[in-house]
């Protein structure tokens, strides 16, 4: 009797220890899910940004050659266009500041980014202005 109490024990501790290292290994698991989740947000967020930044970068380009259009021809369409590159420009730094509220360094860094695209903004307004007069 001794003998089988004693063999009845040591399967209730090889079932308790198998239940402990599965609950162990469940616990890796769903932790490993959950960072692996979290930096897929993350390169979706730095994904969001890049496009972001590529579309503000697009925009500003188009203002660029939209003045110059209309610098060289005179012809009110290539103003129609630069407007709206204009709102777009401005709607994509808005866009980069919002996705980037939650980093500092990046934030200095579109401080820059604005302030050149002011820049350029102001040389095309100078060269519509010269084209007009």
């Amino acid at each position: 009797m001794n003998s089988k109490s004693l063999l009845n024990r040591k399967a209730q501790i090889a079932f308790g220890s198998a239940i402990v290292i599965l609950l162990v290994m469940g616990a890796f698991s769903y932790h490993s899910m959950v960072e692996s989740s979290e930096s897929n947000r993350w390169a979706r967020h730095t994904d969001e940004v890049l496009a972001s930044l590529q579309q503000l970068s697009f925009a500003t380009t188009k203002v660029e050659s939209s003045s110059r259009g209309f610098a060289l021809s005179g012809q009110e369409s290539y103003l129609e266009t630069y407007r709206s590159s204009v709102l777009n420009a401005q709607q994509q730094e808005r866009i980069a500041r919002e996705l980037t509220a939650d980093n500092a360094r990046q934030q200095d860094k579109l401080t820059v980014l604005e302030a050149l695209i002011a820049q350029k903004l102001e040389y095309t307004d100078f060269m519509i202005a010269l084209r007009r007069t």
